[in-house]
């Protein structure tokens, strides 16, 4: 894993299976702020979503397919997880935002 540039302390969380946010070090330096949504945040969010749907799928005829919502799947990475998680149960995703089909500079989003 060390070609990773993985901390020791992150190398124990990936193998722990536990929660971890990475942040970027090069990114905004010491401006970098961890933001913890609230749960009626999260519900605010899929409604406008869920609103903004048809508009999204007229303004984007490749979203016709999913009725307009843009969702990333989540790729099950076994084998990731086999290099990762050595000695700890639980499997390892990977969220798919290269598949969007609506991608560029500005991604239509369900949050403010």
């Amino acid at each position: 894993m060390s070609s990773l540039n993985l901390t020791t302390e992150q190398q124990a969380h990936l193998r722990a299976a536990t929660p971890q946010l990475w942040l970027n070090p090069q990114y905004m330096q010491d401006q970098a702020i961890v933001a913890t949504p609230e749960v009626d945040d999260l519900y605010a969010a899929e409604a406008r979503l869920q609103r903004f749907a048809p508009l999204l799928e007229i303004l984007f005829p490749e979203l016709q397919a999913s009725g307009g919502l843009i969702e990333s799947a989540l790729i099950d990475t076994q084998q990731l997880s086999t290099e990762f998680a050595e000695g700890c149960e639980g499997r390892l995703f990977l969220k798919a935002d290269h598949q969007l089909p609506v991608a560029g500079s500005i991604k239509a989003r369900g949050h403010s």
